[in-house]
């Protein structure tokens, strides 16, 4: 062990600085001291001289007294003890009392009764101490300070005078070195091995090691047959039986990974294995090293055995689809590449001398593994006579950087009669159940050849079953492979066969799990479970038997055809256990490949105790391990992640859920627990790339007792997490959604939350307490903070650091709305900047650094290490182009209690709460299916559906914010639900509902919606939706739908939809103009309805009593999303005229059918009379206005198409 001074620069005042130690570290001779002080530390064994140094009065002084405390973990040397300067140790009284093995304490006393000083020569006073070999002297181990106190007075009674300080105390570190042996090659005479042996110091090493012995063991029966070469300091060796054993005094730093010592010798024969197969033993050795140079009584030892490396070996093959060529010939070479050795192989490559490189499926091979790689070469006539052949070398890496290599050849002779044959796929690669069509070609190049290739004989054979779809010619035989047969094929002449196969789908399974287990002792288990579909090559060969015609011997020609048939993205899960004590634990497991699902509950109770095992003739094995239970599972097709880990802990009370699909991920735990725990969930955007910033990304460990309730789940394209947790200990919680919003706390004592996420809205609600308390390492004040931003736009973020003790509600309604309540002891900063501009992305690409912490930009992080830049006011502001409109820093330091609201809104388009909902049929695919195993289908039949994709747009363009909104959807007949980029919280035959938690003004959501309308078979396909938002105790709701109809309507449909428009003056108010519109369904059948109001020019609607969706130019529209059989809506609205005159109003209707026959749009029109043409004068009546000719004003004039305008049975009422 080594010891490294504490980084103490300025603690103590200047005026005690005069009795400080100067501590050199090292030992007694000069130059090691040099090198010890550059160090910083010390070993177990080493010894440190301190020194004090007693700045006096230049005077006698009198009852000079220093007392030092030398802390724990060193042990003082008595004898090196001596004084010099103005006083020597004759001259002085010492004691000194405590354990000489630096298992404690010591106090040593120095008293001078009286030293003259006259010269000034002062005191210096030096002993040596040396870290002590005991456990608590570990790697990293800072020991206490040396305090020192030096007092004297003038001998007549006056004032004494003193001084105290501290020598600043040390850290301990230790020397670690590491080994590696391997196999270099083969001996010079090829009787034996040449072995290596690298002895270096591991990055975690900080000292120089001593006392190195190096005892290297040779594999059974073999001996040292060369010279032993050493790359490295001053070294001593020797040959025993075991192997060669080499010795140094001292291994430096310097000797590292990358420059290490080296050791190599020849080892005449090695042993063979069980099987009789000869190759290099798994002999190893040991490497034992100390923390000091020579005997020393305190010294640390250590001990490392080691083993061989893997021995690496490498074998190339060449494969050609055919065994023969003709010119015109295109050859596929398939090169196969296998580590045949023990030690993995990185960095592998294939170069063909004539095609160049070859692309192979795997780079890198663990041992017994292959790779393949194919390439394509066309015979031409410089090729003739042949033979025609393929040399390849290969390469690569094997573990430790040694280079492995291999060579392979093929040739291919050239046939006189020029049959050949060729197979070939439609494509290289194909998804299960895909169909795959084939080509085989026979052909006869001869031109001219008075002999042909007689009674052919072709089979076609699969690496794999397939499904036969189709055939062309029809085989002679059909199992177990496709054969044909064919007389003679004369010269020029050739057949081809076609075949179409399907891929076979992976057989689905379904497995299920239940257990319970409870004792005392010993448990370690490991599951592992997975529902993903591994990639595979699909090879097939066909293969010609012929009569030579001219020598009548019988050939084979074979062509071969690969697909890789790609692996489907699944879902996984790994559970571990180990832990030694009483243990109770419940499970149930659930795997279900169909839609690759995985479900696993866990109920788990363990309390961590030491347990002996009796074995058999008297022998006990003894047991003494912390508990440790994790769950990790990953979703690859939604992209998520999520851990559950509890590690060293004392006790485990568990009850965990988690449920993985091809929709959804979720996770639902209830925890109680003594040691340290980690949560983590990951949810990467769709078809994302390794380095994508994930859409919600949660880590949180724990290291204490804590109780922990939490659940978050995936769905769609949102995120939902609820978490309580509660306890004492050390705790960091960092979450982050996507790169707009973030919360976060750290730090130790005691700690209470309450927390609410959910993506979709961004939406944030959080109470927590925390109060400091110091609990050891890694213990810090706390720090806690939430931000929600819009890159380049908007900013709202506050951090609380050097936190005491902190009590907060927060709500982040969205991105520019953020609400807080807090009292604290500390620090607090509040961040809001907001700009309209546009952002330009590269404004800040080279921006000078706006802190020490690193540079600004819209990627870079601020000083506080985060992208949101929670503590760094000139990044923030940096991140806009242009200078925000509104930019507040607000910094409080001390006891505080805040309450505070900051919310940035958009316009409102409406002057009372109002919601726009839109409803939109993106298209109508067709998708292919699964067939259900044992679902009885035709060879070749395609199971389909039919897939509608809505969205439903929902946008607060009121005046009040609004929590929640409800949304419901109402789907066409015979529609089901599928699936949605939000989780609905309710879904029925028929509908679907969700609830969002709020809509900013200006805020816009929208729901994606997939419906199976297979088995709709209605008019028009209509979908429905209404939604509605509360503020207070008050609701505004809105509906809309969309309606594709199927077929052509007829003209005017009878008794479906019947409208009557009234309209009269207000009584009160000449000008305004009450109107009404009855719409009555007298049809059997569900309806939905827009009412389009055309208001003439230059009148403005002034209320109604239903909820307008849209009102602009003067076109006013209701839109009624659900009429039951039979049922009258009445709309009543008023507007004002600009004027006097006559004014036409056209109202048009439009309605789709839920589940009867489709109706054509509907037109009525009101007229009426404002005033009367008499009351006006050729100038109008206070405003201009044309002469009194009683024109009309018309909001409308439909095209009837044909039809006439329907106003009920009472015609156009004129008031």
């Amino acid at each position: 062990m080594r010891r490294r001074r504490k980084d103490r620069a300025g603690a103590l005042p200047l005026a005690l600085l005069l009795i400080l130690a100067a501590l050199a570290f090292g030992l007694a001779s000069a130059s090691a001291s040099a090198d010890e002080a550059a160090d910083g530390g010390g070993d177990g064994g080493e010894s440190g001289v301190y020194s004090i140094a007693c700045n006096l009065p230049p005077a006698v002084v009198k009852n000079v007294s220093l007392s030092a405390e030398i802390p724990k973990g060193l042990v003082y040397k008595s004898e090196s003890l001596s004084i010099s300067g103005a006083a020597d140790l004759a001259s002085a009284l010492v004691t000194s009392s405590g354990p000489a093995d630096g298992s404690g304490a010591v106090a040593l006393a120095i008293f001078f009764p009286e030293v003259n000083n006259s010269l000034d020569a002062d005191i210096l006073i030096q002993f040596v101490a040396v870290v002590a070999d005991i456990p608590e002297n570990a790697d990293g181990a800072v020991l206490a300070d040396l305090p020192v106190r030096l007092s004297f007075d003038d001998g007549l009674g006056g004032e004494e005078s003193s001084f105290s300080g501290s020598i600043p105390g040390v850290c301990v570190v230790e020397p670690a070195l590491g080994v590696n042996k391997r196999v270099v090659g083969p001996s010079a005479d090829g009787k034996g091995l040449v072995y290596e042996v690298a002895v270096f110091h591991t990055s975690s090493s900080t000292s120089a090691a001593y006392d190195v012995l190096l005892a290297d063991l040779l594999p059974a029966g073999a001996s040292v047959s060369g010279f032993v070469t050493v790359a490295g300091p001053a070294w001593k060796s020797a040959v025993v039986s075991t192997g060669p054993t080499v010795s140094f005094d001292c291994v430096d730093l310097a000797w590292t990974a990358a420059s290490p010592v080296l050791v190599r010798y020849e080892a005449a024969s090695f042993a063979s294995d069980e099987s009789g197969s000869s190759g290099p033993a798994a002999a190893g050795g040991t490497l034992a090293w100390t923390s000091a140079s020579g005997p020393v009584e305190e010294e640390r030892s250590y001990l490392l055995e080691y083993a061989l490396e893997p021995y690496a070996s490498l074998e190339l093959s060449i494969e050609a689809d055919v065994s023969g060529v003709t010119v015109g010939d295109l050859v596929t070479y398939v090169y196969r590449l296998r580590n045949s050795g023990f030690a993995n192989l990185t960095d592998l490559a294939v170069v063909d001398a004539f095609l160049g490189p070859i692309p192979l499926d795997k780079t890198a091979l663990a041992p017994g593994e292959a790779a393949l790689g194919t390439a394509e070469r066309a015979v031409v006539s410089d090729d003739f006579p042949g033979p025609l052949v393929a040399n390849a070398t290969a390469s690569g890496q094997a573990e430790g950087g040694a280079g492995v290599a291999a060579s392979a050849a093929l040739e291919l002779p050239f046939f006189e009669n020029h049959l050949s044959i060729v197979k070939r796929a439609d494509k290289k690669s194909a998804e299960r159940g895909e169909l795959v069509n084939y080509t085989i070609t026979i052909a006869n190049g001869a031109v001219d050849s008075p002999v042909s290739p007689t009674d052919l004989v072709v089979e076609d054979v699969f690496s794999r079953p397939v499904e036969i779809v189709a055939v062309s010619p029809k085989p002679v035989s059909d199992h177990p492979h496709l054969v044909w047969a064919f007389k003679e094929l004369k010269a020029g002449d050739r057949e081809e066969i076609k075949i179409t196969i399907r891929v076979p789908d992976e057989q689905d399974f379904a497995f299920d799990s239940a257990q319970a287990v409870t004792g005392t002792g010993f448990v370690s288990l490991r599951n592992e479970y997975s529902t993903a579909y591994e990639p595979f090559p699909l090879r097939n060969c066909a293969s010609v038997t012929y009569t030579h015609g001219a020598e009548k011997n019988t050939r084979k020609l074979t062509s071969c055809a690969s697909v890789a048939i790609r692996g489907g993205a699944g879902t996984s899960l790994s559970t571990k256990e180990h832990g030694s004590g009483t243990y109770a634990s419940g499970e149930v497991v659930a795997v279900r490949t169909e839609n690759r699902s995985i479900s696993f509950e866990k109920d788990l109770s363990a309390a961590a105790g030491e347990t002996t095992l009796g074995l058999y003739r008297g022998r006990t094995v003894t047991y003494s391990s912390p508990w440790s239970s994790s769950a990790v599972g990953r979703n690859r097709v939604t992209g998520a992640s999520i851990t559950e880990a509890y590690r060293r802990s004392s006790s485990i009370d568990r009850e965990s859920r988690l449920l993985l699909d091809k929709n959804e991920s979720a996770i639902s735990f209830e925890a109680e627990f003594d040691g340290t725990a980690t949560f983590g969930f990951v949810r990467m955007p769709d078809n994302s790339s390794f380095r994508a910033t994930p859409l919600y990304e949660a880590r949180e460990d724990y290291s204490g007792s804590f109780r922990v309730v939490e659940r978050v789940d995936e769905y769609g394209s949102g995120v939902k997490s609820e978490r309580a947790a509660s306890g004492t200990g050390i705790v960091a919680v960092d979450k982050r959604v996507g790169e707009t919003q973030r919360s976060f706390e750290h730090g130790s004592g005691t700690y209470e939350a309450d927390e609410l996420i959910e993506t979709y809205t961004s939406y944030i609600a959080k109470n927590i307490y925390v109060s400091y308390e110091p609990l050891g390492p890694g213990s810090s004040l706390w720090k806690e903070g939430i931000a929600s931003k819009k890159p380049g736009i908007s900013l709202l973020s506050e951090e609380y650091s050097q936190i005491a003790e902190l009590e907060k509600d927060s709500i982040a309604r969205g991105l520019n709305e953020l609400e807080t309540t807090a009292a604290f002891s500390g620090t607090a900063r509040y961040r809001v900047l907001y700009s309209n501009r546009t952002r330009d992305p590269g404004a800040n690409a080279s921006a000078a650094p706006c802190a020490a912490g690193g540079a600004c930009g819209p990627c870079a992080p601020c000083s506080d290490g985060t992208a949101n830049g929670t503590a760094d006011a000139s990044c923030d502001a940096k991140a806009f182009r242009h200078r925000p409109e509104i930019d507040i820093d607000e910094i409080y330091s001390g006891d505080y209690r805040v309450e505070r609201r900051v919310m940035i809104s958009g316009a409102s388009k409406y002057d009372h709460p109002h919601l726009n909902v839109t409803k939109s049929l993106v298209g109508i695919k067709s998708e292919e299916l699964d067939w259900d195993y044992g679902e009885a289908h035709l060879p070749g039949e395609v199971k389909t559906r039919r897939v509608a994709d809505y969205t439903i747009r929902i946008e607060n363009d009121g005046s009040r914010a609004l929590a929640p909104i409800l949304v419901r959807d109402l789907f066409p007949p015979g529609a089901t639900f599928i699936d949605s980029s939000l989780r609905p919280t309710a879904s029925a035959a028929g509908s679907a509902n969700w609830t969002l938690t709020h809509l900013a003004i200006g805020g816009v959501a929208e729901i994606s919606l997939r419906l199976d309308v297979t088995r709709f078979a209605g008019e028009e396909m209509t979908n429905r939706v209404e939604v509605c938002g509360g503020y207070g105790d008050n609701w505004v709701c809105a509906g809309n739908y969309t309606s594709l109809q199927r077929r052509w309507l007829a003209c005017c449909p009878q008794d479906e939809i019947t409208v009557v428009k009234t309209a009269r003056i207000d009584p009160e108010n000449p000008l305004v103009v009450l109107y009404t519109v009855v719409v009555e369904n007298t049809a059997a059948a569900t309806r939905a309805a827009t009412v389009t109001d055309y208001l003439p020019q230059g009148m403005a609607l002034l209320a109604s009593s239903l909820p307008v969706a849209s009102q602009e130019d003067g076109v006013v529209v209701w839109v009624l999303p659900s009429m039951a059989p039979g049922e009258k809506v009445t709309i009543e609205f008023s507007a004002l005229a600009p004027g006097l005159g006559r004014y036409t109003n056209v109202v048009e209707v439009e309605a789709s059918s839920v589940d009867g026959p489709g109706v054509e749009p509907l037109h009525v029109a009101s007229v009426v009379q404002v005033g009367s043409p008499e009351e006006c004068g050729p100038a109008g009546c206070g405003i201009w206005q044309p002469p009194a000719w009683d024109f009309q004003r018309i909001g409308y004039v439909p095209d009837p198409l044909g039809c006439e305008i329907f106003a009920g049975e009472e015609g156009l009422p004129e008031v």
